[in-house]
C-alpha cells in the first residue's frame, strides 16, 4: 500500500506585538473596571475614580494616572442633573453624550473629558423644567465604553457623596430658618 504524503507541520509563529501595543494592553487591564465620576462642588472640582462593580472609590496611583492619560479610549459618558424631590426622594436624570475628538474620531484622551460634557449639561439644566429640584450636575464616563444601568449610575454618585454637600432651591428656605450655613453655588 502506498504510502501517504503528510503535510508538513507548520509551527505557529510567536505572536509578536509592538511594545506600543504592549504598553495599551497592560493600560487597558489596569483600568477595565474604573470610571471617573465627576460631580460639580463649586471652582476646583476635580473627577474621581471608582470602581465599577464594588463602587468603592480607587486611589489614583501614578500607574493609574498614567494609564487613563496614556491612550485615547472610547469613552461611554453620561451626564447628569441629580435631583431631590420634594418628598426627599432622589432622582437622576441622565443622557448620553456622543464623545468625540475635533476630527470626529470617537477615540478621546483623558484630558479631554470635560469640554465633551459642558455643552450637554447647559442644554440638560435649560430644557429641564422643574429648576428648583436640581441638587448639582455630574457625569461618569466609563473608559471601557461599557454602559451602567441608571442604578448603578445613581450608586456612583452616591458614593461620590453628590447629594450630601448640597440642596435644592426648594429646601433654601427651611436650612436658612433652621439657621443652617448654606452657601449658593451660582
Amino acid at each position: 500500500m502506498p504510502r501517504r504524503k503528510q503535510k508538513p507541520k507548520t509551527r505557529k509563529k510567536p505572536m509578536r506585538r509592538t511594545a506600543r501595543q504592549v504598553q495599551r494592553h497592560e493600560a487597558s487591564r489596569l483600568i477595565k473596571d474604573l470610571v471617573a465620576v465627576y460631580v460639580f462642588t463649586g471652582s476646583g472640582s476635580k473627577p474621581r475614580v471608582f470602581n465599577r462593580t464594588t463602587f468603592i472609590e480607587v486611589p489614583v496611583t501614578d500607574e493609574i494616572d498614567s494609564a487613563l492619560k496614556s491612550h485615547p479610549y472610547r469613552w461611554r459618558i453620561s451626564t447628569a442633573l441629580l435631583l431631590r424631590e420634594k418628598n426627599g426622594k432622589r432622582k437622576l436624570i441622565s443622557e448620553e453624550v456622543s464623545a468625540r475628538d475635533k476630527n470626529g474620531i470617537a477615540r478621546i484622551e483623558y484630558g479631554n473629558l470635560a469640554p465633551q460634557v459642558v455643552d450637554s449639561h447647559v442644554d440638560l439644566v435649560s430644557s429641564y423644567s422643574n429648576q428648583d429640584l436640581i441638587v448639582t450636575v455630574g457625569w461618569v464616563a466609563d473608559p471601557s465604553g461599557k454602559e451602567l444601568s441608571p442604578e448603578d449610575e445613581m450608586r456612583l454618585y452616591e458614593a461620590a457623596k453628590a447629594y450630601e454637600n448640597f440642596i435644592a432651591a426648594w429646601e433654601l428656605p427651611a436650612a436658612e430658618a433652621a439657621g443652617q450655613l448654606v452657601e449658593k453655588v451660582a
